[in-house]
């Protein structure tokens, strides 16, 4: 990297993203390495696109309605990760208030104002799971169907789990 010296100022903030960078890219390493050779409960990583960012997990939840099949996640990291937020998205259909129909999802504690560096990937996973298996709506993307699950939950539960069997794959 050059540094040009016209004003101190400069020269420290140039070095400074240097350094950012660096702290960005061993996190990143750190995290890669704890998610090829660790597993969660209910997660397994199926690819890494490192030139992307972009990991994909399969999410086979063990709670009704969505145990009867497994959920695609994608994971795209940031360049500046962790100081920025990671963003999930399902690549596989499913039917969840806090999941849009394009997949993307809203996890609370995950947006760019809320998240702190300190979490981390597992922390992502595990607040994923929380958030569709404790089946919460409190920052719904899809209307709808919070309508339907605060309004009628056996309903809800019993149209998520055809819609898993139809959509999700095969475990």
């Amino acid at each position: 990297m050059m540094v040009v010296k016209t004003d101190k100022k400069k020269e420290t903030d140039v070095r400074l993203d240097a350094e950012m960078l660096e702290v960005c890219k061993q996190r990143y390493m750190a995290e890669l390495n704890w998610a090829k050779k660790n597993t969660l409960p209910m997660f397994k990583l199926i690819t890494v696109d490192e030139k992307n960012r972009n990991w994909s997990f399969l999410f086979t939840p063990d709670q009704p309605p969505y145990n009867n099949g497994g959920f695609r996640l994608s994971v795209l990291l940031p360049v500046n990760y962790p100081f920025k937020p990671p963003s999930v998205n399902f690549l596989t259909k499913i039917m969840h208030p806090c999941v849009d129909e394009a997949g993307n999802v809203s996890i609370p504690g995950f947006k760019s104002e809320e998240w702190k560096p300190t979490l981390r990937i597992r922390d992502v996973l595990l607040r994923t799971a929380q958030l569709i298996l404790d089946l919460e709506a409190n920052r719904p993307l899809r209307n709808d169907l919070a309508e339907l699950l605060n309004s009628n939950p056996a309903l809800f539960t019993q149209k998520a789990d055809e819609y898993t069997k139809k959509f999700a794959e095969k475990r």
